[in-house]
Protein backbone atom coordinates (compact mmCIF):
# COMPACT_ATOMS: atom_id res chain seq x y z
CA UNK A 1 0.00 0.00 0.00
CA UNK A 2 2.83 2.41 0.86
CA UNK A 3 4.44 1.69 -2.52
CA UNK A 4 1.16 2.48 -4.28
CA UNK A 5 0.81 5.82 -2.44
CA UNK A 6 4.45 6.68 -3.22
CA UNK A 7 3.87 5.85 -6.92
CA UNK A 8 0.71 7.99 -7.08
CA UNK A 9 2.53 10.89 -5.36
CA UNK A 10 5.40 10.62 -7.84
CA UNK A 11 2.99 10.63 -10.80
CA UNK A 12 1.17 13.69 -9.42
CA UNK A 13 4.44 15.58 -8.95
CA UNK A 14 5.61 14.73 -12.45
CA UNK A 15 2.28 15.74 -14.01
CA UNK A 16 2.43 19.18 -12.35
CA UNK A 17 5.48 20.22 -14.32
CA UNK A 18 5.01 23.67 -15.85
CA UNK A 19 4.83 23.63 -19.63
CA UNK A 20 7.03 26.02 -21.59
CA UNK A 21 5.95 27.14 -25.02
CA UNK A 22 6.60 29.93 -27.46
CA UNK A 23 3.79 32.21 -28.57
CA UNK A 24 3.97 33.20 -32.20
CA UNK A 25 1.11 35.30 -33.54
CA UNK A 26 0.29 38.55 -35.36
CA UNK A 27 -0.36 40.44 -32.10
CA UNK A 28 3.30 41.03 -31.16
CA UNK A 29 3.26 37.48 -29.77
CA UNK A 30 0.80 38.42 -27.01
CA UNK A 31 -2.41 36.65 -26.06
CA UNK A 32 -5.39 38.88 -25.22
CA UNK A 33 -8.27 38.02 -22.91
CA UNK A 34 -11.45 39.32 -24.57
CA UNK A 35 -15.10 39.03 -23.67
CA UNK A 36 -17.70 37.74 -26.12
CA UNK A 37 -20.39 40.40 -26.48
CA UNK A 38 -19.27 41.48 -23.03
CA UNK A 39 -19.95 38.64 -20.61
CA UNK A 40 -21.31 36.26 -23.26
CA UNK A 41 -24.51 34.22 -23.37
CA UNK A 42 -26.34 33.22 -20.22
CA UNK A 43 -25.10 36.11 -18.10
CA UNK A 44 -27.20 38.36 -15.87
CA UNK A 45 -27.15 40.93 -18.68
CA UNK A 46 -27.98 40.52 -22.38
CA UNK A 47 -25.02 40.05 -24.70
CA UNK A 48 -23.86 43.32 -26.36
CA UNK A 49 -25.63 45.45 -23.74
CA UNK A 50 -23.80 48.30 -22.01
CA UNK A 51 -24.09 46.48 -18.68
CA UNK A 52 -22.60 43.26 -20.03
CA UNK A 53 -19.70 45.06 -21.70
CA UNK A 54 -18.90 47.25 -18.69
CA UNK A 55 -19.00 44.24 -16.37
CA UNK A 56 -16.55 42.45 -18.65
CA UNK A 57 -14.15 45.41 -18.78
CA UNK A 58 -14.35 45.92 -15.01
CA UNK A 59 -13.03 42.36 -14.56
CA UNK A 60 -9.72 43.66 -15.95
CA UNK A 61 -9.96 41.83 -19.26
CA UNK A 62 -7.97 43.23 -22.18
CA UNK A 63 -11.22 44.17 -23.90
CA UNK A 64 -14.19 42.60 -25.64
CA UNK A 65 -15.71 41.53 -28.93
CA UNK A 66 -19.20 42.79 -29.77
CA UNK A 67 -21.60 42.70 -32.70
CA UNK A 68 -21.96 45.92 -34.69
CA UNK A 69 -24.85 46.80 -36.99
CA UNK A 70 -25.82 50.04 -38.73
CA UNK A 71 -29.18 51.84 -38.72
CA UNK A 72 -30.64 53.50 -41.81
CA UNK A 73 -29.25 56.86 -40.61
CA UNK A 74 -25.72 55.38 -40.22
CA UNK A 75 -25.68 55.02 -36.43
CA UNK A 76 -23.62 52.01 -35.32
CA UNK A 77 -25.41 49.89 -32.71
CA UNK A 78 -24.58 46.75 -30.76
CA UNK A 79 -26.86 43.82 -31.57
CA UNK A 80 -26.28 40.22 -32.61
CA UNK A 81 -29.33 38.78 -34.35
CA UNK A 82 -30.40 39.16 -37.97
CA UNK A 83 -33.81 40.57 -37.08
CA UNK A 84 -34.96 42.65 -34.10
CA UNK A 85 -37.98 40.45 -33.27
CA UNK A 86 -35.64 37.53 -32.48
CA UNK A 87 -34.60 39.15 -29.19
CA UNK A 88 -36.43 42.47 -28.75
CA UNK A 89 -39.84 44.12 -28.70
CA UNK A 90 -39.30 45.63 -32.18
CA UNK A 91 -39.53 44.06 -35.65
CA UNK A 92 -37.38 44.49 -38.73
CA UNK A 93 -33.75 44.58 -39.78
CA UNK A 94 -31.79 47.28 -37.95
CA UNK A 95 -30.62 48.79 -41.24
CA UNK A 96 -34.25 49.43 -42.23
CA UNK A 97 -34.90 51.59 -39.14
CA UNK A 98 -33.35 54.81 -37.88
CA UNK A 99 -31.69 55.22 -34.50
CA UNK A 100 -34.66 57.05 -32.94
CA UNK A 101 -36.69 53.85 -33.53
CA UNK A 102 -34.03 51.27 -32.64
CA UNK A 103 -33.13 52.89 -29.30
CA UNK A 104 -36.68 52.18 -28.06
CA UNK A 105 -36.24 48.41 -28.44
CA UNK A 106 -36.20 46.42 -25.21
CA UNK A 107 -34.94 42.87 -24.89
CA UNK A 108 -38.01 40.67 -24.55
CA UNK A 109 -36.66 37.82 -22.43
CA UNK A 110 -38.07 38.33 -18.91
CA UNK A 111 -34.66 38.49 -17.25
CA UNK A 112 -33.47 41.13 -19.74
CA UNK A 113 -36.61 43.27 -20.20
CA UNK A 114 -35.12 46.35 -18.51
CA UNK A 115 -32.23 46.54 -21.00
CA UNK A 116 -32.07 48.24 -24.38
CA UNK A 117 -29.87 48.32 -27.47
CA UNK A 118 -27.06 50.87 -27.24
CA UNK A 119 -25.09 52.74 -29.85
CA UNK A 120 -21.33 52.50 -30.22
CA UNK A 121 -21.21 56.24 -29.52
CA UNK A 122 -22.96 55.70 -26.18
CA UNK A 123 -20.52 52.97 -25.24
CA UNK A 124 -17.32 54.83 -26.07
CA UNK A 125 -18.52 58.12 -24.55
CA UNK A 126 -19.31 56.29 -21.27
CA UNK A 127 -15.84 54.75 -20.87
CA UNK A 128 -13.40 56.91 -18.84
CA UNK A 129 -10.44 55.63 -20.85
CA UNK A 130 -11.37 53.46 -23.87
CA UNK A 131 -7.70 53.41 -24.94
CA UNK A 132 -6.98 50.91 -22.15
CA UNK A 133 -8.88 48.23 -24.05
CA UNK A 134 -8.94 46.29 -27.30
CA UNK A 135 -12.22 45.85 -29.16
CA UNK A 136 -13.28 43.48 -31.91
CA UNK A 137 -16.10 44.74 -34.11
CA UNK A 138 -17.96 41.69 -35.42
CA UNK A 139 -19.52 43.51 -38.39
CA UNK A 140 -22.99 42.10 -38.99
CA UNK A 141 -23.84 43.18 -42.53
CA UNK A 142 -27.60 42.63 -42.39
CA UNK A 143 -29.53 44.89 -44.75
CA UNK A 144 -32.58 45.03 -46.99
CA UNK A 145 -30.69 47.47 -49.23
CA UNK A 146 -30.26 45.90 -52.67
CA UNK A 147 -27.12 47.95 -53.33
CA UNK A 148 -24.55 46.02 -51.31
CA UNK A 149 -21.61 48.15 -52.46
CA UNK A 150 -23.32 51.34 -51.31
CA UNK A 151 -24.17 49.73 -47.96
CA UNK A 152 -20.55 48.62 -47.45
CA UNK A 153 -19.35 52.14 -48.27
CA UNK A 154 -21.65 53.75 -45.70
CA UNK A 155 -20.88 51.11 -43.09
CA UNK A 156 -17.09 51.48 -43.42
CA UNK A 157 -17.34 55.29 -43.33
CA UNK A 158 -19.44 55.11 -40.15
CA UNK A 159 -16.76 52.97 -38.45
CA UNK A 160 -13.96 55.27 -39.62
CA UNK A 161 -15.79 58.32 -38.24
CA UNK A 162 -16.19 56.88 -34.76
CA UNK A 163 -12.66 55.44 -34.57
CA UNK A 164 -11.17 58.77 -35.61
CA UNK A 165 -13.39 60.67 -33.16
CA UNK A 166 -12.17 58.56 -30.23
CA UNK A 167 -8.69 57.94 -31.69
CA UNK A 168 -9.12 54.18 -31.38
CA UNK A 169 -7.70 53.07 -34.73
CA UNK A 170 -4.97 51.01 -33.01
CA UNK A 171 -7.37 49.49 -30.48
CA UNK A 172 -9.91 47.93 -32.82
CA UNK A 173 -10.02 44.76 -34.92
CA UNK A 174 -12.50 44.73 -37.81
CA UNK A 175 -14.04 41.27 -38.23
CA UNK A 176 -16.42 40.08 -40.95
CA UNK A 177 -17.50 37.03 -42.91
CA UNK A 178 -17.42 39.11 -46.12
CA UNK A 179 -14.08 39.29 -47.89
CA UNK A 180 -15.62 41.88 -50.24
CA UNK A 181 -16.44 44.18 -47.32
CA UNK A 182 -13.03 43.71 -45.71
CA UNK A 183 -11.21 44.42 -48.99
CA UNK A 184 -13.27 47.55 -49.65
CA UNK A 185 -12.55 48.74 -46.10
CA UNK A 186 -8.85 47.87 -46.35
CA UNK A 187 -8.59 49.96 -49.55
CA UNK A 188 -9.68 52.97 -47.46
CA UNK A 189 -7.58 52.32 -44.34
CA UNK A 190 -4.83 49.80 -45.02
CA UNK A 191 -3.29 50.17 -41.54
CA UNK A 192 -6.46 49.04 -39.72
CA UNK A 193 -6.50 45.50 -38.30
CA UNK A 194 -8.78 43.23 -40.34
CA UNK A 195 -9.60 39.56 -40.09
CA UNK A 196 -12.10 37.21 -41.64
CA UNK A 197 -14.43 35.07 -39.60
CA UNK A 198 -15.15 32.22 -42.04
CA UNK A 199 -18.52 30.48 -42.15
CA UNK A 200 -16.81 27.08 -42.39
CA UNK A 201 -13.48 25.37 -41.78
CA UNK A 202 -13.04 24.80 -45.53
CA UNK A 203 -13.60 28.48 -46.31
CA UNK A 204 -11.12 29.44 -43.60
Amino acid sequence: MKKLIALISLLICCSCKKEKFTISNLNNNNILILGHGGMGLGDLYPMDSAESILRCLNLETDGTEFDVQMTSDSVLVLYHDTELSQSTTLKGVINSLNWSEVKNARYKETLYSNYSIISLEQLFSSLPDPHRFKFTFDCKLYTDNGNTQQFYERYSRAIIRILEKYQLEDNVYIESQSTEFLQLFKNKKSFYKFFIYPASFEEG
